[in-house]
């Protein structure tokens, strides 16, 4: 099982794989997913939290460091970030879900 979310401003929030998925490149494939729709959405940058336990992971994905260990939920998380392709590369992602922040549309904001 593996899920993972992402925020309009480019925050990875949510990037769970469950144990018997690990070292399958299923975590890589899922980080790259969310980054591909942080890039959509106009971001040039992915930030996120990590663990003790993901952060060699993310350090080998790219992401550097922007600041000291914090706690968040009584946990020691590394603040991280990465910079995006101008471009996203479009990449063929099959099984992956994610979930997104809702956006309510008014007449008003509909393009005509």
């Amino acid at each position: 099982m593996t899920v993972g979310a992402v925020t309009d401003a480019g925050e990875i929030t949510l990037n769970y794989i469950s144990p018997d998925a690990r070292f399958r490149g299923v975590s890589k494939t899922l980080l790259r997913a969310l980054e591909v729709r942080a890039a959509e959405r106009g971001n040039a940058r992915c930030t996120l939290a990590s663990t003790e336990t993901a952060r060699r992971f993310y350090l080998s994905a790219g992401y550097s460091e922007t600041g000291p260990p914090v706690i968040l939920f009584g946990m020691q998380s590394y603040p991280m970030s990465k910079r995006l392709p101008v471009q996203p590369i479009s990449t063929k992602i099959t099984g992956c879900a994610f979930a997104t922040q809702a956006h309510t549309l008014s007449p008003a904001t509909i393009p005509t």
